[in-house]
């Protein structure tokens, strides 16, 4: 047990030796995520996810594809969602296929505009078998 302090040591002093030594330059990180993060299904009831983006530079447009189990949850709806319309007039486009369960959903700022920050690209609602 003693040795693997001492090399939990060793690993804690070369991790502090590279943060105060290396110059590093550090840049904030896109992140895409879905609220509610979890959804408790019941019978014959629908329930809306957001996709929401944080710490986005220069979004011109995005385009994602959300496959399911069809034989639990069908597509229903979708909305965009104000983000990206924050750079100017959009162009929203749905594409649901019930054959292989998935919708695709993509959009588009008019313009050679683009947006930064964080906000909801979309929400999409589905029906629960």
């Amino acid at each position: 047990m003693k040795i693997l302090m001492s090399k939990k040591r060793v690993v804690q002093f070369v991790a502090l030796f590279c943060f105060v030594l290396i110059p590093y330059n550090i840049k904030a990180q896109a992140n895409v995520y879905i609220t509610p993060s979890t959804v408790v299904l019941s019978g014959q009831s629908t329930f809306t996810i957001d996709v929401m983006l944080s710490n986005v530079s220069n979004l011109h447009a995005y385009s994602v594809k959300i496959v399911f189990n069809n034989s639990v949850i069908n597509y229903q709806s979708s909305a965009k969602g104000p983000f990206l319309s924050t750079g100017g007039s959009t162009y929203f486009v749905t594409s649901p296929s019930p054959i292989i369960d998935s919708v695709e959903l993509a959009e588009a700022i008019l313009g050679a505009y683009s947006v930064n920050g964080s906000g909801k690209l979309f929400s999409i609602t589905f029906n629960v078998v």
